[in-house]
């Protein structure tokens, strides 16, 4: 049973490996990818005391403009935390969906870079919440929208129709894992002191504006906590369920892996006890070195082939399947079985190279006296 033994182990060890890797490769591709809107350098915060008596003195759209280390800045809801809606397009009952919808204040289109297709967007004086609305494409495509002037209706029992002023492209609110859903975009411009606030850094000055946000959060808000995310930390949280996944696969591989290189070194170490003879007659008739590690590595070379040949499809059509949970795939790259298949044999040759060295260099004299 010991060579059985030892191919499950490699094919243990080479799929756990080739899982890591494309797990691994799959992330970085998530967290790589543009969401299709702008992330770095901005800042989410909130600037609401605990009471109004501890209401600070000074204006906050004032200060925040006077602010030379800011870009630009603008309120309204998370582009990653929509809350969702129900609409349909008017004279079509089938076509209800339940679009996410976002609340946002001024210069929201200017922050996160959005691009606006068709009309414009919602951020002049008269669009004003429950009235207008900007889409995205996905959700002009479900609705199958060929006019924006049509509008959108809110079903069942209302016969209110919303005008939609502008289309905007497509940015991913949802994990990449997803593909973009329906959107909805309306502008409120009142209150919005309450609502988070996101504001973009100039270039470099990400660290220095985190500074004069803070400081400006105590002149307004000197009773409150000063809460902050910088948006591309937001936009790693998202994948916590693939980083859990990654980092387990590793866990579980380099147990694999610490399995496999002990069973190895007790295989290499029983078979050269048990060929002791054997080694020493061969190198007395004029074996060479390299004769003998070939000898004892024989079984251990045609175990890993076998193993290989195993764990390459099961390991590709498991991680085929796994990817197919991922609407932005990465590719299935044939180095990734190659390199996980060398890792291991290396590893396999490093374990076992000593034991095999020190037999094969033993004096047959010896070898054969206690035989």
């Amino acid at each position: 049973m010991r060579k059985p033994a030892l191919i499950v182990q490699f094919t243990l060890s080479i799929t756990l490996l080739i899982i890591t890797f494309v797990v691994q490769k799959q992330l970085n591709a998530l967290m790589d990818k543009n969401p299709g809107i702008e992330t770095k350098g901005i800042l989410r915060t909130v600037f609401i005391p605990n009471s109004e008596k501890e209401r600070g003195t000074g204006n906050l759209l004032d200060e925040l403009g006077r602010n030379p280390l800011i870009d630009s800045y603008a309120p309204g809801y998370s582009p990653f935390k929509p809350i969702t809606t129900v609409l349909q397009a008017p004279g079509k009952p089938n076509s209800i969906l339940q679009p996410d919808l976002l609340i946002v204040g001024k210069n929201y289109l200017k922050v996160f870079g959005l691009k606006v297709i068709e009309g414009r967007f919602c951020d002049q004086e008269g669009d004003y919440m429950e009235e207008k609305f900007v889409i995205n494409e996905t959700a002009k495509k479900q609705w199958g929208i060929t006019d924006i002037s049509v509008g959108l209706a809110v079903p069942p029992e209302h016969n209110y129709t919303h005008e939609i002023i502008g289309v905007i492209k497509d940015f991913n609110v949802h994990p990449l894992s997803e593909k973009p859903r329906p959107l909805v975009i309306m502008f409120f411009d009142e209150g919005m002191q309450n609502f988070d606030y996101y504001i973009k850094f100039k270039k470099g000055s990400e660290k220095a504006g985190l500074e004069s946000i803070r400081k400006l959060h105590h002149q307004l808000c000197p009773g409150a906590d000063f809460e902050y995310i910088f948006l591309t930390d937001e936009l790693a949280q998202l994948y916590q369920k693939e980083k859990r996944l990654s980092r387990i696969c590793t866990l579980f591989t380099l147990i694999g892996l610490m399995i496999t290189a002990i069973g190895l070194f007790t295989f290499v170490y029983n078979d050269t006890q048990r060929r002791v003879k054997e080694i020493g007659i061969r190198k007395v008739n004029g074996a060479r070195l390299s004769d003998i590690l070939l000898l004892l590595h024989a079984d251990l070379l045609k175990a890993f082939a076998v193993a290989f040949v195993i764990a390459c499809p099961v390991s590709w059509f498991a991680m085929h399947r796994w990817l197919q949970n991922f609407a932005y795939q990465t590719i299935l790259s044939w180095w990734i079985f190659v390199l996980a298949g060398l890792i291991v044999f290396v590893a396999a040759l490093l374990t076992v190279s000593w034991q095999s060295w020190r037999a094969a260099k033993r004096n047959p004299v010896e070898s054969l006296r206690y035989e």
